[in-house]
């Protein structure tokens, strides 16, 4: 179980573009309060301002919720300066780990390949970034085989689609599932981390809602300023019928919490 009060938002972004070659690119920064399954926090920025925690509020009691673009040291310092905690998935190359005293690196290797099929563990380990350190612990599963031969097929993909070869590293950590968590074991179990992060999926069918139904990923050819607030705009009608549903909703009480969906 995760702690009482524990407030979850979901985070991602999403990249919107102009049509033709010199149309422009922006980015939808995007933040869904589980509770509710309701935006709480968005931004139009330019193609130039990455996927980063930085680009939130966050306040102590709150955990932010993300996927791989998250996961690097300076992005998780950047959530943990704010008192909240923060759970993404990651890779050994983005996010380099260290043993909790910091004195030497963290084998994660060694440490996943002695799991069994389906089997879950938790390490503590320490981040360092920018002269700075922060503790934390790594939550991994290994994957079923058939799921594994799954994951090895996408990284296959992506190698193919950048024109280079997959690393056998990468293809031998697509057999396991890695979360990084600032929460340590007594606050949230290794089965209560893998189980919320199930729950990342719905904010990108947030995306996927505002794309076909607010057509968000159709843009018009013109100046910057106007693009802008067309975005804004959209995001704006969004809310409001977030909020239109909530009031509906508070005469026919759901019957589930929207954290029972990882159930």
């Amino acid at each position: 179980m995760l702690p009482d009060g524990l407030r979850l938002r979901l985070i991602d972004a999403s990249v919107i573009k102009e049509p033709g070659d010199t149309g422009s690119q922006w980015r939808i920064h995007y933040s869904v309060d589980l509770s509710s399954l309701s935006c709480d926090e968005a931004h139009v920025t330019s193609i130039e301002r990455g996927e980063s925690f930085a680009n939130f509020r966050f306040r102590k009691g709150e955990l932010g919720i993300a996927d791989r673009a998250y996961g690097t040291p300076a992005c998780l310092m950047s959530i943990i300066g704010s008192g909240a905690d923060a759970l993404v998935r990651f890779t050994p190359r983005r996010l380099p780990l260290w043993t909790p005293d910091g004195s030497a690196k963290f084998q994660l290797l060694e440490k996943l390949r002695g799991l069994e099929l389906g089997e879950a563990a938790s390490w503590a380990v320490s981040v360092k970034s920018s002269g700075k350190s922060f503790s934390g612990r790594v939550c991994a599963r290994r994957r079923q085989e058939k799921d594994a031969a799954k994951e090895r097929a996408l990284v296959l993909k992506e190698a193919k689609r950048k024109r280079r070869d997959a690393s056998a590293l990468s293809l031998e950590m697509a057999g396991y599932v890695l979360l990084f968590t600032t929460m340590p074991e007594e606050k949230a179990a290794t089965a209560a981390v893998l189980k919320a992060y199930r729950l990342r999926w719905q904010v990108e069918m947030v995306f996927k809602r505002l794309k076909s139904i607010l057509e968000l990923g159709h843009l018009h050819k013109w100046n910057q300023d106007v693009v802008k607030a067309w975005l804004t705009g959209k995001l704006f009608a969004a809310a409001l019928i977030e909020t239109l549903i909530r009031s509906g909703e508070s005469f026919f009480p759901s019957r589930r919490r929207p954290q029972d969906l990882a159930e």
